[in-house]
């Protein structure tokens, strides 16, 4: 439970030992193991003390499980638990439950750890940076794949849209805690898209603006350059729901979403979308602020990081205007020769 609270204050390094710890010790009480199918059954009330210590130990196994993978996949950190030593299994009960609400038992959602997990393990960890480019590409149509197969099987109701729209993600079935839940579940899946489809860039062909692979290159960064766009975009329209208590954990999906459209115009200063990146790239400034505002009981420290970060994405907002000036600029002096 402390790793969680130091997660939502954006302790990542304290997080990361106290799951290292937390780790162990679940597995030390065989948490990372299937329990029996009449257990995993089993009502978390039971009667039983054996059956209800076993189904809490899974859970917090599980808690573990789900706060390690998303750590890792934020930071790169080498992850404390190794999916080839567990029995990942979910409980029977997890995909039973109603369509109409938000499970809230788990602080995430286990099969979206799962693909979390395979992305650094296959595209991010010092093994995956071995790969060959038309295995980089293998592995990112196949998690694409499986994250899309994810986002289907969600309820309708809070089923993220493959782009952010307002007419397309509203809010209105839900109680004040299930939107937050659904506002979190789409940024977890647009920044999964740019992560998973950003690892395209690694490829030697894109050098080779002459290779048939560059295409393919090409599609997957345009992707996650517009996951980006609707991260931006699902922040703007979710002001209302950025409370203090999850500012620390929302302020890592405009950073990377800002990283990535500020690159992006540094690559094609003369793109049609261009205006609207430098737009968005202001709308993520005014978000952090905003977001900021409402933040009670910040200290000293905290403070001064914020202004570093609003500093650091201002800066980047005045860089990506300039290089687009300078390549229109270009772009007039060479069309009046």
């Amino acid at each position: 439970m402390m790793a969680f609270v130091h997660f939502t204050s954006g302790n990542f390094q304290t997080v990361d030992i106290l799951l290292g710890l937390a780790a162990r010790y679940v597995f030390m009480l065989g948490a990372h193991l299937y329990p029996a199918l009449d257990l995993d059954h089993a009502s978390s009330d039971s009667t039983s003390i054996i059956n209800r210590t076993i189904i809490h130990r899974r859970n917090l196994f599980w808690l573990c499980y789900i706060l390690d993978k998303e750590l890792s996949f934020r930071t790169g950190f080498p992850p404390s638990i190794n999916d080839t030593s567990c029995d990942l299994r979910p409980p029977t009960n997890y995909l039973d439950a109603d369509t109409q609400s938000m499970p809230q038992y788990f602080p995430g959602d286990l099969r979206l750890s799962r693909i979390k997990s395979r992305a650094y393990n296959n595209l991010y960890s010092p093994q995956a940076m071995k790969r060959t480019d038309a295995e980089i590409l293998k592995e990112i149509r196949e998690l694409d794949d499986e994250l899309e197969k994810w986002r289907i099987s969600l309820p309708s109701v809070s089923r993220p849209s493959l782009t952010y729209s307002t007419e397309s993600s509203k809010f209105s079935p839900f109680s004040s805690e299930d939107k937050i839940h659904v506002c979190l579940l789409r940024l977890e899946y647009y920044h999964c898209t740019a992560a998973i489809h950003q690892a395209s860039n690694r490829c030697k062909t894109w050098f080779d603006k002459d290779s048939g692979v560059m295409e393919g290159v090409g599609s997957s960064l345009a992707i996650s350059v517009e996951a980006s766009r609707s991260t931006i975009r699902c922040l703007e329209a979710s002001q209302d729901l950025l409370h203090d208590h999850i500012f620390w954990v929302l302020l890592f999906y405009p950073i990377t979403a800002v990283l990535t459209l500020f690159f992006n115009v540094l690559h094609e200063p003369l793109h049609p979308m261009v205006a609207l990146d430098l737009k968005l790239l202001k709308s993520a400034v005014c978000c952090l602020r905003q977001a900021c505002s409402r933040t009670r009981g910040l200290a000293v420290n905290e403070v001064l990081h914020i202004k570093f970060v609003d500093d650091f994405v201002t800066e980047l907002v005045r860089l990506a205007r300039c290089a687009m000036d300078k390549a229109k600029q270009q772009q007039r002096e060479t069309s009046g020769t």
